[in-house]
């Protein structure tokens, strides 16, 4: 656990006294395995000098959003966002700890909160409810933004909000009510001397293109939605990327498929399965190589990942195979020819090699070709030969090998049946495995 401590300051670098300060933890550090944690806010907030304590901070990287109150002292009532990083070792500087600076982030409720502290009045101050001069504002749209705004500014009324110290607006008998410090409004109307119903909601943004928190809205290019390329990358190991989405990887991440190499450029595609714990990646090569494009997936199974399986398609079906432990992981099926001859493997390990040769001497002759391929053991091997016809119907030969190795025949021999002075033409095939 680490302690975060600091004088929380503005953009002019004054200190902020009295602020509410919202942390919510998003992800682990890096090769940090913090085990499962919530994605619960956790309050905090400044002292009258604008320090910060925030203990027992769990290792990893957190939003921060700082609110600080309406009142007839403050110029403007805004909320401040950022990202932290929390390291575990020891006490850290909030000054250290912060990715990024804290900026303000507008909104028409604050605008609105802003115009109402300005001018706010004793009347304002007795709880009541009282009426804007300028009616009320609709529920959607620009329109309501600026009827808002005009309502606010004639006299519309500012009470305390449960949402962080974030003061709640209304405007005649409609309440407009912060939901949380990252935005969103709650539009509710009077029913009662002391209730009311809601009739609509503007909901808070994502924080991040990868925020998770339910009930935001979400943005276009949030988890790679909608957007024109893919999203940075956020993490150096495949095993991290658990959120739904699609993201780009760097080229030499931990856990990427086997064939992808440090020059690549990637993207993984993450896919959550309703069942506990499983999620489906699917990795594809957009750039770098001949492989050009291949896809690989995998699944984990809520405890395990499982091997990276490359996906076949008319681009890789033909190559070279190659097996590991006897899995294949190369392509489907693979031909070649030398001066031994033809051959032809498959991913199951089995494979064929044929060539046709003359003896022009076949009744003295013999030879002990080698295979174009090897096999891992001796195969099985068929032989055939023939006298070229020349008119006579009575030119046979018999054919014959003295033994076979996982490397080639020994000592091939041809008789001819009835004399004659053409060479023989032999054919063999040899059936095996090459793993």
């Amino acid at each position: 656990m680490t302690t975060v401590t600091g004088i929380l300051r503005d953009a002019q670098q004054n200190a902020i006294p009295n602020a509410g300060v919202t942390v919510r933890y998003t992800r682990a550090l890096v090769g940090f395995n913090g085990g499962a944690v919530a994605q619960n806010d956790r309050l905090f907030t400044t002292d009258g000098s604008g320090e910060l304590v925030m203990p027992d901070l769990i290792p990893g990287h957190y939003e921060i959003s700082v609110s600080m109150p309406v009142n007839a002292n403050t110029s403007q009532a805004v909320i401040k966002r950022g990202t932290m990083s929390v390291l575990d070792d020891g006490p850290m500087a909030l000054e250290d700890a912060l990715d990024s600076n804290i900026t303000v982030t507008p909104s028409v409720l604050l605008q609105a909160q802003a115009a109402a502290a300005a001018a706010e009045t004793s009347e304002q101050n007795a709880g009541g409810f009282a009426a804007a001069a300028s009616g009320s504002a609709s529920a959607a749209g620009t329109s309501s933004a600026n009827a808002l705004s005009s309502a606010v500014a004639a006299g519309a009324q500012i009470y305390p909000s449960a949402a962080a110290g974030i003061a709640a607006v209304s405007v005649g008998d409609i309440f407009y009510v912060p939901l949380s410090p990252f935005g969103g409004l709650d539009i509710r109307q009077k029913t009662g001397a002391s209730a009311s119903t809601s009739i609509g909601q503007f909901l808070p943004p994502t924080q991040s293109p990868t925020d998770t928190t339910a009930g935001r809205l979400l943005k276009v290019g949030d988890f790679n939605i909608g957007a024109t390329d893919r999203l940075p990358n956020f993490a150096s190991d495949l095993n991290d990327y658990t959120i739904q989405g699609i993201f780009g990887y760097v080229s030499d991440a931990a856990n990427r498929p086997p064939s992808i190499g440090p020059t690549f450029s990637n993207s993984v595609e993450v896919i959550r399965s309703g069942a506990a714990g499983r999620i489906f990646q699917i990795s594809r090569q957009s750039a770098g190589s001949t492989d050009n494009g291949y896809e690989y997936h995998r699944v984990y199974d809520g405890t395990s990942w499982s091997p990276w399986w490359l996906s076949y398609s008319q681009r890789n079906v033909v190559g070279t195979v190659s097996q590991s432990g006897g899995v294949p992981t190369g392509a489907v099926i693979q031909r070649g020819s030398n001066a031994n001859g033809e051959f032809v493997r498959f991913a199951d390990g089995t494979q064929i090699c044929s060539r046709t040769f003359s003896l022009p001497a076949p009744d003295i002759e013999f030879l002990s070709p080698s295979f174009p391929a090897s096999f891992s053991a001796a195969p099985a091997v068929v032989l055939h030969a023939c006298i070229p016809d020349r008119g006579s119907a009575d030119r046979y030969a018999n054919v014959a090998y003295a033994d076979v190795s996982s490397s080639g025949i020994s000592a091939i021999r041809v008789r001819r049946v009835t004399p004659n002075s053409d060479a023989a033409i032999v054919t063999y095939h040899a059936i095996g495995r090459w793993f």
